[in-house]
C-alpha cells in the first residue's frame, strides 16, 4: 500500500467521522430548539402543529388538576383559550392550581390534548416580592 493511498483512506475516514458527528449534533439540537407557544398561539396554529412536538406556557386552571400516582391530567389556559394536558413523571413541588407552567410534548388537535413529556413550573410572583423586600 502506497503512502498516497493510506492518506486518501485516512482522509475519507476523517471526513466520514466529521459528517457523522455533525449529523448527531444537528439532530440533537433540532430536538432541543422547540418553538415556544402560549395557549392562544397554539390554538390559533392548531392545524399546523397537530401531531408535532411543541412547548406551551399557560396557567393551570383551578379545580382541573386530577392526580393518580405519578399520572397527572389538568387544563392550562391563557387569554380565554385552554388545552387539556396529560403528563406522567415527576411533578415539581411548586405545581398547584393557578400556577404558570411550561409543558413540552405532542399536541393533538382533534382532542385538544397535549401529551406532555416535560413539565416545568414558572417561579411564582410571590417570590419576587419577597426578594424585593429583602433588598431594602
Amino acid at each position: 500500500m502506497t503512502r498516497r493511498s493510506r492518506n486518501i483512506k485516512l482522509l475519507l475516514v476523517s471526513v466520514s467521522f466529521v459528517l457523522l458527528l455533525a449529523y448527531v449534533v444537528g439532530a440533537g439540537l433540532k430536538k432541543t430548539f422547540v418553538y415556544y407557544y402560549t395557549v392562544d398561539e397554539l390554538k390559533a396554529n392548531a392545524s399546523k402543529v397537530d401531531g408535532k412536538y411543541v412547548k406551551v406556557s399557560g396557567e393551570v386552571v383551578a379545580g382541573s388538576v386530577n392526580r393518580t400516582g405519578n399520572h397527572l391530567a389538568f387544563i392550562i389556559s391563557e387569554n380565554g383559550d385552554s388545552i387539556n394536558v396529560v403528563y406522567t413523571g415527576p411533578v415539581p413541588d411548586a405545581f398547584t392550581d393557578g400556577i404558570s407552567v411550561v409543558v413540552e410534548g405532542t399536541y393533538y388537535k382533534n382532542n385538544n390534548l397535549l401529551k406532555a413529556k416535560n413539565l416545568l413550573t414558572k417561579c411564582p410572583s410571590k417570590y419576587e416580592s419577597e426578594l424585593d423586600s429583602t433588598k431594602t
